[in-house]
C-alpha cells in the first residue's frame, strides 16, 4: 500500500481519536434519575446568576444539554430529585424550552421539538420570546416563563445516538455534510488512482531494470 494512503490513515484515525476523547471529557458528574441522567448547575454562593446562554454553553461543554422535559414521569423525577437535594421553595431552574423563532407556542431547543406536555404553575403560561424554566412550589415542580436569569440550571446528560439523531434533525445538516463526504470520496479516489499509477510505475521500471535487451 502506498505510503500516502498509510498517512491518510494515521491522520484520519488520529483526529477520530481527539474527537472520541474530548466528547468524553466532562466536569460534571451526572445522577441517574428515573430513565435519565442530571446534573443541576449552580453557583459557589446565592448571589451568583446565570444567562440562559451561558448555561446551554456549560451543559454542551460537559456532554449534555439543558433538560428538556417530555412527560410527566420526568417531571416527577426531576421534582423528587431536587426536593431530596433540599433546594428551597421558590428555586428555579433553566430548561432548554424557550419561545424564540420558532412557529410553536414553546421547543425544546435541545430537542429541535416542540413543547407537547406541560405543567403550568396557575397564572403562567406560554408567552412570546420567553424561556421556559421550572420552579419548585410547596414541593411541587411547575413550568414557569423568564427572562433568562437565574440562579440554577439543570443538565441532562446526551448519548451519542441522541447527538447523532439531533443532527440528522437539522435542516442545515444535509447539504454542508453531502458536500463532504463527496468531498472525502474524491479524495480517496484520487489517492487510490495515483497509488496504483506509481505501482504501475514502478513495476514498469522493475521490469524495465531486469530486461536483458
Amino acid at each position: 500500500m502506498d505510503f500516502r494512503i498509510k498517512g491518510f490513515q494515521h491522520c484520519m484515525c488520529l483526529i477520530l481519536c481527539t474527537i472520541y476523547l474530548v466528547q468524553c471529557v466532562s466536569l460534571y458528574e451526572f445522577e441517574k434519575v428515573g430513565n435519565f441522567a442530571y446534573y443541576i448547575g449552580e453557583g459557589d454562593n446565592a448571589s451568583v446568576i446565570f444567562y440562559w446562554f451561558d448555561a446551554r454553553q456549560e451543559c454542551r461543554s460537559n456532554g449534555g444539554q439543558l433538560v428538556s422535559v417530555v412527560s410527566e414521569t420526568q417531571m416527577n423525577d426531576l421534582q423528587k430529585y431536587i426536593i431530596d437535594r433540599r433546594y428551597a421553595n421558590g428555586s428555579r431552574f433553566f430548561t432548554s424550552g424557550h419561545s424564540f423563532h420558532s412557529p410553536e407556542p414553546f421547543k425544546w431547543d435541545a430537542l429541535q421539538e416542540s413543547v407537547d406536555y406541560s405543567k403550568w404553575l396557575p397564572g403562567e403560561g406560554p408567552k412570546d420570546s420567553s424561556f421556559l424554566s421550572l420552579q419548585l412550589i410547596d414541593s411541587q415542580l411547575f413550568m414557569v416563563t423568564s427572562l433568562g436569569f437565574y440562579e440554577y440550571y439543570i443538565c441532562e446528560y446526551e448519548t451519542r445516538q441522541q447527538k447523532l439523531c439531533k443532527i440528522l434533525k437539522t435542516p442545515d445538516f444535509y447539504i454542508p455534510s453531502v458536500a463532504i463526504i463527496l468531498a472525502i470520496i474524491l479524495a480517496l479516489k484520487l489517492i487510490l488512482k495515483n497509488s496504483k499509477r506509481k505501482a504501475k510505475e514502478d513495476e514498469q521500471a522493475l521490469v524495465g531494470s531486469n530486461d536483458p535487451s
